[in-house]
């Protein structure tokens, strides 16, 4: 048990970070966020430790399953009638790099950052979902078709309509979005 706990808490420390962005997005919330990641994890432990499953290789994909969890603990939170609760800019996590922009720039960066994380919320779950993988998270096409099951045409194609519907409400933000980057 102390190899599986060892080697748990190693998947813990790569994916905490991408687990809690991820669920903070979904929530306005840093505590609700704590609080609903750390539910992620101790289900992710509690189906991990479980009989067999570790050695059989039950869970293949590790990042899938912990993403998988994390939608459904934000489903769970929503169905007990919370409410989403909206950011201002200053309580993200988002860190600027200092391009030489003068004030008027930075904040023009700052508000279109700002209208993009608002934006985002209205469009699509799956759209989402992939958008904050894809550019938030970094991850490549074929790690966002691990984590969904779908093709790699499936995933472009999401990726191409939620630009494309992030486009619609805020399409002065967006005017350096290309076709190519979703290729």
């Amino acid at each position: 048990m102390d190899e599986a706990r060892e080697y748990f808490s190693k998947i813990y420390d790569e994916y905490v970070e991408h687990i809690y962005r991820f669920v903070y997005l979904k929530t306005g919330s840093p505590d609700i966020a704590q609080d609903l990641c750390s539910d992620v994890f101790l289900r992710g432990w509690q189906a991990y430790k479980s009989p067999g499953t570790h050695e059989s290789g039950r869970i293949v994909n590790m990042r899938a399953f912990l993403y998988q969890l994390a939608r459904n603990v934000i489903a769970d939170h929503y169905r007990k009638g919370e409410k989403m609760q909206f950011l201002s800019l200053e309580q993200t996590a988002i860190e600027f790099v200092d391009f030489g922009e003068g004030p008027d720039e930075m904040a023009g960066t700052r508000l279109e950052i700002d209208q993009i994380r608002i934006a985002i919320l209205e469009i699509p779950e799956d759209y989402q979902n992939l958008l904050i993988w894809r550019y938030l998270d970094d991850l490549s096409i074929p790690e966002i078709c691990q984590l969904t099951g779908k093709s790699e045409e499936a995933v472009r194609v999401g990726i191409h309509r939620g630009l494309r519907r992030l486009k619609e409400y805020v399409p002065e933000a967006l005017p350096q979005l290309k076709e190519a980057e979703v290729l």
